[in-house]
This record gives structure tokens, C-alpha cells and sequence, in this order.
């Protein structure tokens, strides 16, 4: 199993150590619960991977991860916190999913890139499609008109 993309250190930071056990401290022994944390951790990793897959080769980005899907999943760990526990971690957590999800679909649709050069990065024609004329599709339809009025089927 790959390693997650972020730890409980890194969750702590984000968040605070207190708030961290607050949120996922389920059995009252004063520590959060690693089962918890564990689930956290692959639940926001699937969804930031969900939005990745596609464009970035998802065994590039396990290998090394750029800082901004570390910071993405965390973002996404942030949200699921807001909304377990509200009380705790006072953020609206539509709002902040709102953000999250609009900056994966930038990166996703190629306006936003990973901050890495090179790998993961896809190549800059990812997604086209060139055809040189040649014999490999159908013969190209001659180009007809149709009626006196200039307009036709090309």
C-alpha cells in the first residue's frame, strides 16, 4: 500500500495538535485514533487522485509528490474536519470544498499545474490528436452544395 500523502505531524500543523485530538479522539483516551486518522488519510488522498487521474500518471505522483498535492489532500482534510466537527474546527466546510474543488478542476483542466518540471508532469500536447492525411482513417467526403443559395455540405 502506497504511503499516504501527508501525516498526523502535518495534520497538527495545519490544525493545531488540540484541535486534531478533539476531532478524532473517538474513544476519550486523549489521543486520536489512528484507525481514524488512517481513514482520513485515504479518504482524501482517493479524492484528490480522482481529480489527478487522467492527466497525471498517478504511480509519478506516488513516487514523489509535489508539495501542492500534499497541501491538496490536507486541504481536503481540513474540510472533512470542518464537517465532522464543526464545533471544533470553525470553518464553513462547503465554502472551503467549494475552493478545493474548483482549484482540481483548474488542474485538472490543464489551467493550473503541479509545482514540479518534468515528471508528473504530462507533456504539453497531452490530449491532442494528429492525423497526417494519411491512408489510416476513411477518405475524406468531396465537398458538395446543396441549392442555389451558396450554402452547402461541406
Amino acid at each position: 500500500m502506497a504511503l499516504p500523502y501527508w501525516t498526523l505531524t502535518d495534520l497538527e500543523d495545519r490544525l493545531s495538535a488540540e484541535t486534531v485530538r478533539q476531532v478524532f479522539d473517538d474513544d476519550g483516551d486523549g489521543t486520536a485514533d489512528t484507525a481514524a486518522i488512517a481513514r482520513l488519510q485515504a479518504d482524501c488522498d482517493s479524492f484528490v487522485e480522482g481529480y489527478l487521474r487522467g492527466v497525471y500518471s498517478l504511480t509519478a505522483v506516488r513516487a514523489a509528490p509535489p508539495n501542492q498535492v500534499k497541501r491538496l489532500s490536507l486541504d481536503y482534510a481540513e474540510v472533512v474536519c470542518a464537517k465532522r466537527h464543526g464545533e471544533y474546527v470553525r470553518r464553513n466546510w462547503k465554502d472551503l470544498l467549494d475552493a478545493l474543488t474548483k482549484e482540481l478542476m483548474a488542474i485538472r483542466n490543464g489551467v493550473i499545474r503541479l509545482d514540479v518540471e518534468g515528471t508528473p508532469e504530462p507533456g504539453a500536447n497531452q490530449g491532442g490528436e494528429v492525423w497526417d492525411g494519411g491512408d489510416d482513417l476513411t477518405e475524406v467526403a468531396p465537398k458538395v452544395f446543396i441549392g442555389t443559395g451558396g450554402m452547402g455540405d461541406f
